[in-house]
């Protein structure tokens, strides 16, 4: 892994040492093109950031971490992982810490935007009745807890909506998903086990850190 790597994982993280330490173990597992991660830390406990810490420290120029030094809850967590991405990182992923990642998981979205010159993000609908790529017509969505997004569309688009609190990631997501097919963008679900999605899991221990009010 090197600073020309294709791909860079930005993993925000709040606490929950236990998710923390699966995604961790997914991590070390995934095969696949070239890439980067990068945790960004809300201002965890001891626990979950020593943990981290230490991943970084087994992974040297592969893993790099920040930490906000003002709680800035989950979009604003997730908005600083992109801005601080390396410039020229043709794919951001971010992966939620409520996933399992399955084998073949990161190929699978990164091959999307490969085929697709269009596609702005391509993401995962915790079902698989089928392998098949499905195109995403608006009103409807991509949802986030596992995405890729092409680092031109996110210039093009700008990060996600921080101006909704009582709404928080999920009127994000969906403003800017809207925003992208506005612009001419396409949005894709990949409907081959990329993760299993503990949904929800994160956010009842943490429902603070997506709706409290900025």
């Amino acid at each position: 892994m090197s600073l020309n790597s294709k791909v860079q994982i930005v993993i925000p993280v709040y606490n929950r040492p236990d998710m923390v330490s699966r995604i961790i173990n997914s991590l070390k597992n995934t095969e696949a093109v070239d890439y980067l991660q990068l945790f960004v830390d809300d201002g965890s406990e001891k626990e979950t950031t020593e943990m981290i810490l230490q991943y970084a420290l087994e992974r040297p120029g592969c893993v790099e971490y920040l930490r906000n030094l003002k709680q800035q809850l989950f979009t604003r967590t997730v908005n600083r992982g992109f801005r601080a991405s390396i410039p020229n990182i043709e794919y951001l992923v971010e992966v939620n810490t409520d996933c399992i990642l399955l084998p073949g998981w990161l190929d699978k979205l990164i091959n999307v935007l490969d085929v697709n010159p269009k596609a702005a993000i391509v993401g995962y609908p915790n079902s698989s009745d089928c392998e098949r790529i499905e195109r995403v017509d608006y009103p409807n969505y991509i949802t986030g807890h596992c995405i890729a997004i092409r680092r031109t569309a996110l210039e093009d688009i700008g990060t996600f909506c921080e101006t909704d609190p009582q709404q928080a990631h999920i009127a994000s997501e969906r403003i800017w998903c809207w925003k992208a097919v506005e612009l001419g963008w396409e949005m894709y679900y990949v409907h081959s086990p990329v993760c299993l999605h503990e949904e929800g899991a994160s956010w009842n221990h943490n429902l603070h850190w997506l709706f409290s009010e900025f």
